[in-house]
């Protein structure tokens, strides 16, 4: 069973079911979960997990859209998993602190796939994260589609990250034009090891 998940099968389903047995639309963590429990259980009928498409009788079923997760429920998941093979071989860490983005920038499939929504994962979470993974890759990337939505969480995040000792490693991160102007920001910042930024110049006016 071909499954392919992510913005593009999202965005272009039809596209991606000529090749794909079922595509899982959205977010995918809990989708993706039920998805395996159901085609263990019952794989002919999976009409009822919301957030996929698949075929049947040559036609392609679109399910109900799966409800995003809060930026609670964001927190309580599983710490990601690496094992000793994986650790070795992987060249760059990735890290994620948030999802989606406040802006609603008219070129930017962000806030489609998110529903306009912008999530934290808690302080403590992503610490752990960073802690369990700190020895993974030469430098590390924040999957943050905007790193500094709520500018004033960034910083004490970054403070956190300062005071823990998790500042060793080169990182990259990805921020709106606006960050131009906050120069408490772009200081802590690169005391936290954050080196490289990936600016989005979202309007030539700005």
């Amino acid at each position: 069973t071909v499954i392919m998940g992510g913005v593009h099968a999202t965005f272009r389903t039809e596209e991606c079911m000529q090749v794909a047995d079922i595509v899982v639309r959205g977010e995918g963590e809990r989708t993706l979960h039920e998805l395996l429990i159901g085609l263990t259980e019952n794989p002919e009928d999976l009409g009822y997990i919301n957030g996929i498409a698949f075929k049947k009788n040559g036609e392609i079923i679109i399910t109900s859209p799966r409800e995003l997760m809060t930026s609670e429920e964001l927190s309580q998941m599983p710490y990601p998993f690496y094992n000793n093979d994986v650790r070795k071989k992987v060249g760059i860490g990735v890290i994620e602190t948030s999802r989606g983005c406040p802006n609603k920038c008219d070129f930017c499939t962000e806030h489609k796939i998110n529903g306009g929504k912008y999530r934290t994962k808690s302080i403590d979470y992503v610490i752990e994260v960073l802690r369990q993974t700190q020895d993974i890759g030469r430098f590390r990337f924040f999957l943050d589609n905007n790193l500094i939505g709520t500018p004033n969480r960034t910083i004490r995040l970054l403070e956190t990250i300062i005071e823990k000792g998790l500042n060793t490693k080169g990182s990259v991160a990805q921020v709106p034009v606006e960050v131009a102007r906050n120069l408490r920001l772009i200081e802590v910042m690169k005391k936290a090891g954050i080196t490289s930024l990936c600016v989005g110049i979202e309007s030539i006016n700005n």
